[in-house]
């Protein structure tokens, strides 16, 4: 798996360590966007190492919201209080792909049956 592939594994903490670097709070285990600026951090791994730096970069009676590959144990002194499982898809071609159910068209007239609330006036 390539370096590209990795950062869309954990989209913010790779930021984080990469473009968003300035902006980051926290080291190598854990990051974070300044608490005015947004709520998202990210993990470099699950183990209590981790969770012991995220601790540096989330007050007490703040929020976190992590998205990426680790979801650690946390200990008693945290409180989950979302989880869910996000599915990313890359895809691989820039062929216009058509949905069969639509039949033939223009991309508009496509756009336009998958998606009668975005239809264009013509007046």
């Amino acid at each position: 798996m390539n370096s590209d592939w990795q950062a869309l594994d954990n989209p913010i903490g790779s930021s984080l360590a990469t473009r968003h670097a300035a902006l980051a709070r926290g080291g190598a285990l854990a990051r974070r966007y300044p608490r005015d600026t947004s709520p998202l951090g990210g993990f470099a791994g699950a183990c209590l190492a981790n969770v012991e730096a995220l601790s540096a970069v989330v007050d007490v009676g703040d929020d976190i919201a992590l998205v990426g590959p680790y979801a650690p144990e946390l200990p008693p002194n945290w409180e989950t209080l979302y989880t869910s499982q996000i599915t990313q898809m890359l895809r691989m071609d820039r062929t216009l792909q058509r949905d069969p159910r639509a039949g033939r068209g223009s991309p508009i007239a496509l756009t336009d049956r998958l998606c009668p609330a975005r239809r264009r006036s013509d007046g």
